[in-house]
């Protein structure tokens, strides 16, 4: 397949700057952290870069560094509502449901 371009690691502070904590206040450098890795979130339907796709990633290289992009670049790359404004992406169902169900002593009622 076509090579695919060189993909970066994101600066080191990627984390930091796309913390809910400091957002929305370091949203615009958390775009700017997380600009290089935007193949590594592929647009549903197939269209946009995909640095995952085509197999040619024999020694998971783009594996590795796309991971250093997650979770911290969903806000830009994958977002829910209000991510840009600090808020948390909520859990999936199951994990609430989960959560709600235990009983008081940890056991998880039926």
């Amino acid at each position: 397949g076509p090579a695919v371009a060189a993909l970066v690691p994101p600066p080191p502070d990627v984390a930091g700057r796309c913390s809910a904590s400091n957002l929305p206040g370091s949203l615009e450098a958390c775009r700017d952290a997380c600009a290089g890795g935007r193949c590594c979130y592929p647009v549903p339907g197939g269209g946009g870069p995909n640095c995952l796709a085509g197999g040619g990633d024999d020694d998971g290289q783009l594996e590795e560094v796309c991971g250093k992009y997650r979770p911290h670049c969903d806000v830009v790359h994958d977002p829910w509502p209000g991510a840009g404004g600090g808020r948390l992406r909520d859990p999936p169902g199951e994990v609430a449901k989960l959560c709600r169900s235990k009983g008081e002593d940890g056991e998880v009622q039926a």
